[in-house]
């Protein structure tokens, strides 16, 4: 029996979460999950995140980031592009939400 490929990225997901580390990071967590797992991954990673854990996530899904992230680094072109906290780049890019924030920084073509 195999698993499909959302469940393979969930159970990568769980395993790396049973580790002793107090940072984890991951590439586009939520790839190949349907809306429940990817759910039930985020609500894992708020969890843990409350009782003191670092997730470093990659992502082009601005939306889950926003879900999840306190802190933003955006890269451009090799260059930071911004690093701060979520709420603060809304306030810079004059953005309500991290997409369009991201998108005004591309826009601007420097940093922020």
């Amino acid at each position: 029996m195999s698993l499909s490929p959302g469940r393979l990225a969930a159970q990568r997901l769980m395993n790396i979460r049973r580790c002793d580390q107090t940072a984890l990071a991951g590439a586009e967590p939520t790839a190949g999950l349907d809306p429940k797992a990817s759910s039930t991954l985020k609500d894992r990673i708020l969890a843990d995140r409350a009782k003191g854990r670092t997730f470093i996530v990659t992502s082009h899904v601005m939306a889950e980031l926003e879900e999840v992230a306190d802190d933003v680094i955006f890269l451009a072109d090799g260059q930071v592009r911004f690093s701060g906290s979520l709420e603060n780049l809304k306030k810079t890019t004059l953005q309500v939400n991290l997409e369009r924030a991201i998108a005004e920084l591309m826009t601007r073509g420097k940093a922020a």
